[in-house]
């Protein structure tokens, strides 16, 4: 199987596109690249040629080396040069790792009593393993609807919106209605949102195994990655082609 690799502007390209950078010239962004690739002593995979009309084969890299220069070592300057709001959200390993460290601290107690527990249910035979959540359980339930809630609520109060005008006090109102009744605003969001819910149960049963399992030492960035995810509506939503 043919590994992938990428070369300095490729690398530059798929930057532009992951962070929403509006940016005809690359030249700036591919100095970036290779002062990176040369501050970490990243090695080449190979060479090949950047664009089917390029003259000379290029230094290739690999394709972690690819992710870890534009999510670790270029990440702040990539985020900082970026006009979407929602890319400007983007926290990087370092930032979730931190995130982690901390709440490892907090949990250490908890921790603690989890050993204690797992020592009692060893003792007695105690081995049930809590029950998968499904898309009809009462908590993946709720959490759905809070998704469906906050996305209505950027649907028609968002950013272009004057929310001290007379537009948005009618769509407030409006909104306000429709948050009263489930069954209304299921069906509404049903209407302008396809729902990822097989994915919203895989990751409520994975952060459930979390909370229930690891409690503190272990958490990682991963895991804080997965609180984070699940904190924004926007990874289980997303607007219809036809209402973009």
């Amino acid at each position: 199987m043919k590994v992938k690799s990428y070369t300095v502007l490729e690398i530059a390209q798929k930057g532009k596109e992951k962070f929403g950078i509006d940016l005809e010239d690359t030249g700036a962004l591919e100095k970036q690249i290779r002062l990176a690739i040369t501050r970490e002593n990243i090695q080449p995979v190979g060479r090949k040629k950047s664009t089917p009309t390029a003259r000379n084969d290029a230094n290739a890299y690999s394709e972690v080396d690819k992710d870890r220069i534009l999510d670790d070592f270029l990440f702040d300057y990539l985020r900082s040069m970026s006009n979407d709001e929602a890319v400007k959200k983007f926290k990087s390993s370092a930032e979730y790792q931190k995130m982690a460290d901390e709440a490892n601290e907090e949990y250490f107690e908890g921790l603690k009593r989890w050993q204690q527990e797992e020592e009692e249910r060893a003792r007695y035979g105690n081995f049930d393993l809590p029950n998968s959540m499904t898309e009809d359980s009462e908590r993946v339930n709720k959490k759905k609807y809070q998704i469906i809630s906050d996305a209505l609520v950027d649907f028609y109060l968002h950013d272009k919106v004057d929310l001290g005008g007379e537009e948005a006090l009618g769509k407030a109102a409006f909104l306000s209605q429709i948050l009263n009744s489930q069954f209304v605003a299921e069906n509404l969001f049903s209407r302008l949102f396809d729902f990822k819910i097989d994915e919203l149960v895989e990751d409520m049963n994975r952060i459930d195994y979390v909370q229930d399992e690891l409690i503190g030492g272990d958490l990682g960035a991963k895991e804080m990655k997965l609180f984070d995810k699940l904190s924004n509506w926007r990874n289980y939503a997303s607007l219809k082609r036809e209402y973009m």
